[in-house]
């Protein structure tokens, strides 16, 4: 993606100086996510353009990662799914560091950048096909119960919900020319720092 977007970054004095769900939620998301780990984002600094759905962007987001029934863990097994099945090095950049930081593994990693599920546990595989499926409209009735037989009703839905609005994110990025802030740290993560 390039780093010139089609609307320009706006500065974080220009972009929404609090998001009441980081309050809300404050309990259950890392403590580095604030209002400036927020403004610092490339989409919000262009979403920006647009105070109102900036915050329902942020508030989207955060309800999805803490209220969705999945752990951080799968909530980023959902998310990498998207970006790799997207092809979104946008997306996938983004959430590297958090995917590592809330559970997964290198290897877990690399598995999702590979496609390849069966190096995953069985359900961070079956939710890693569920949103690869989502995203390409394509959930069929069996992975349907194959992601029930592990999680409950609410959960689906998170699992479902999730995939859609990453979905959501990658396209308005997209049309709005939303780039990396640095060099892309690769589907294999050679170029993440240590």
């Amino acid at each position: 993606m390039s780093c010139m977007p089609r609307l320009p970054y706006l500065d974080a004095a220009d972009l929404p100086n609090d998001y009441e769900v980081l309050a809300a939620d404050t309990n259950r998301l890392p403590e580095y996510i604030d209002v400036e780990w927020w403004n610092r984002k490339n989409n919000v600094r262009v979403f920006g353009h647009n105070p109102d759905l900036t915050r329902m962007h942020v508030t989207a987001n955060v309800t999805l990662w803490t209220r969705s029934g999945l752990s951080p863990a799968e909530v980023e097994v959902v998310i990498l799914a998207v970006a790799r099945e997207l092809d979104s090095p946008f997306i996938w950049h983004h959430h590297i560091e958090s995917a590592l930081d809330r559970g997964l593994t290198v290897e877990n990693v690399i598995a999702l950048a590979d496609g390849d599920t069966a190096d995953l546990p069985e359900e961070y595989a079956v939710l890693a096909e569920y949103a690869e499926a989502t995203v390409e409209d394509e959930v069929t009735d069996e992975l349907h119960t194959q992601l029930a037989t592990h999680y409950e009703n609410r959960t689906v839905v998170g699992a479902a919900m999730l995939a859609a609005y990453y979905l959501f994110i990658h396209r308005c990025a997209s049309a709005l020319g939303v780039g990396l802030r640095e060099a892309f740290y690769g589907w294999d993560l050679r170029d993440y720092p240590e």
